[in-house]
């Protein structure tokens, strides 16, 4: 009895760790930029009142980056302030 214990724990950290690693090791196709997402920028930048800074920090990107795209979506105008080369 305690064997079949041991093995029914062994096959859940197993499972548990290819769904761990399956989060880890994504592809393109399944992989979402979340900067590029106009409701997910619009949260952070309006609501939660995050500089492009703050943003960039937060997803690994250049606050540039997130100038670009805060440009892109309309969700700020371009000025010299925000000017992107």
């Amino acid at each position: 009895m305690q064997k079949s214990m041991v093995e029914n724990m062994q096959l859940r950290m197993i499972k548990k760790s290819r769904k761990i690693m399956e989060n880890l090791f994504f592809t393109p196709e399944n992989y979402v930029k979340v900067y590029q997402d106009r409701n997910w920028l619009a949260n952070e930048f309006l609501t939660l009142r995050k500089t492009p800074k703050q943003i960039g920090r937060s997803v690994h990107v250049s606050y540039k980056l997130i100038n670009r795209w805060l440009i892109d979506l309309g969700l700020i105008e371009r000025t010299s302030e925000t000017r992107v080369p």
